[in-house]
């Protein structure tokens, strides 16, 4: 049984919250700093991939953003 996309976005949250929240909390600044640059990276890969961007322009954005 699929799940509908609100339902979809609802356990996201609560799997995602909590992490975000531990990693704020108990990571020293520069692992907190490392989480965000993971976070921020495979967000920039899922927005290359909805804007069509091919292979080699997704990672190159990613490349870009991560050393930004």
């Amino acid at each position: 049984m699929a799940m509908s996309p609100l339902a979809q976005r609802v356990a996201t949250a609560v799997v995602l919250v909590p992490l975000v929240l531990a990693a704020l909390f108990l990571l020293p600044p520069f692992g907190w700093g490392l989480f965000a640059l993971a976070f921020v990276a495979v967000a920039a890969h899922e927005w290359a991939h909805l804007a069509g961007y091919g292979r080699s322009g997704t990672w190159t954005l990613v490349a870009a953003v991560v050393a930004a």
